[in-house]
């Protein structure tokens, strides 16, 4: 695929090819579109919301610490007054 891609045959056939994917989506129906699309990307949206529930919930838990933290040692603010 790498060698196609380096020798400019992309290029060469852009419309080719365009006009190609064009009339095969033109052919399926929105119900198939969508079914593909879906399961193409369920699996990598799946992946993204687990990933933000963990940074999430990590992030919840590391600002109220640091917060009780700095309010215990001073916080910040004692170093500037």
């Amino acid at each position: 695929m790498d060698e196609i891609a380096r020798g400019g045959e992309v290029e060469k056939h852009h419309e080719m090819i365009a006009r190609f994917v064009r009339e095969y989506l033109n052919q399926k129906s929105d119900d198939e579109l969508v079914s593909f699309v879906e399961g193409r990307c369920a699996p990598i949206s799946q992946m993204i919301r687990i990933n933000g529930a963990v940074v999430g919930a990590a992030v919840g838990m590391t600002f109220p610490s640091s917060s009780a933290w700095r309010k215990g040692c001073g916080g910040f603010n004692a170093y500037m007054e």
